[in-house]
């Protein structure tokens, strides 16, 4: 507003008008700035992905291990994945009492339990849980286990545009007591969790190398799709009228458009990238507080089970 106070309502309205605009203009350089962070972070994942394929595309055939294994009758050790010094791998059988590749039958595990030793890797385990109440599509990620009595695993992630198959053995990498040290899933002793986690630590050369990535990268690879990024549509109002008319509510996500998303059967997560009151940026792993649950953190993704209307029956 004018300083003296002497400015007609039409000039008062322009100051608030013109702050409108600079807030909206702020919002959008912090997101453009998060879209680029999230491509260097793709770009890197890739990069590393492209240098580690050829190691960890195995030639020998899972047909041709099973062969081996029958013959040696010993269980499969991956020679393109070996524990690294001072960390000890165990069979699932050493550690659980029982365990099978989806327990019960049912693919979606209770929780994602994470293990003493942080990777870092929130943005693969945001993708896993979004995948994991689409069936149908985590069956596709396991290739085979006609060979999981000897330790073999074959499962397949698209990268370079193409359906990569990828065998590993089940050793899961353990603490001095026995306990997994990275991802595991709520269901004692269900194993497909640390195998896709173990898939793509071999695709990247290491456990390690798991800490940098982004959850569309992560959701390509799995499912073989062209993720879509949505930024939530304000409250309706007089926010939500401003975005309308700086163009940009063509890539907003409203309601509506939701409901049909989660309706369609794909994948759909709910992603906090950074606090836009603080301008900051997300590059470390998350630790959750006391004084923080039941909030959405940012850099966690989360898995959208269902719609529902307050006061009417959820959606399917």
């Amino acid at each position: 507003p004018p300083a003296s106070g002497a400015g007609t309502d039409g000039e008062g309205d322009r100051a608030r008008s013109v702050g409108k605009r600079s807030r909206q203009a702020s919002s959008q350089r912090q997101a453009m700035l998060l879209q680029r962070k999230g491509c260097r972070n793709a770009r890197k994942m890739s990069a590393s992905t492209a240098a580690h394929l050829g190691a960890a595309v195995s030639p020998t055939t899972e047909a041709a291990i099973i062969a081996e294994c029958e013959a040696s009758g010993s269980l499969f050790e991956d020679p393109h994945f070996q524990p690294p010094p001072n960390q000890r791998w165990l069979r699932p059988s050493q550690i659980f009492a029982e365990t099978s590749l989806f327990a019960g039958g049912s693919t979606a595990p209770a929780a994602l339990k994470m293990g003493s030793g942080r990777l870092g890797d929130g943005w693969l385990l945001g993708a896993l849980a979004a995948l994991a109440v689409r069936p149908a599509q985590l069956h596709r990620l396991f290739v085979s286990a006609r060979g999981q009595k000897f330790g073999v695993y074959s499962l397949q992630l698209f990268v370079a545009d193409a359906w990569v198959l990828l065998t590993i053995d089940n050793r899961l990498p353990c603490d001095a007591l026995g306990v997994p040290l990275y991802t595991q899933s709520g269901r004692v002793g269900e194993l497909w969790v640390p195998l896709v986690e173990k898939a793509w630590a071999k695709l990247l050369g290491s456990y390690d190398a798991l800490h940098t990535g982004c959850l569309a990268h992560a959701l390509r690879a799995l499912t073989g799709g062209v993720p879509l990024s949505l930024r939530l549509s304000p409250p309706a109002g007089e926010d939500a009228a401003t975005e309308a008319g700086s163009g940009t509510a063509a890539t907003s996500l409203g309601w509506d458009r939701f409901v049909r998303l989660v309706a369609s059967g794909s994948p759909v997560a709910l992603y906090h990238n950074a606090d836009d009151e603080a301008g900051a940026e997300v590059d470390e792993p998350v630790e959750l507080t006391p004084g923080e649950r039941g909030e959405m953190l940012a850099g966690l993704a989360y898995p959208v089970l269902r719609t529902r209307v307050r006061g009417l029956p959820s959606n399917p």
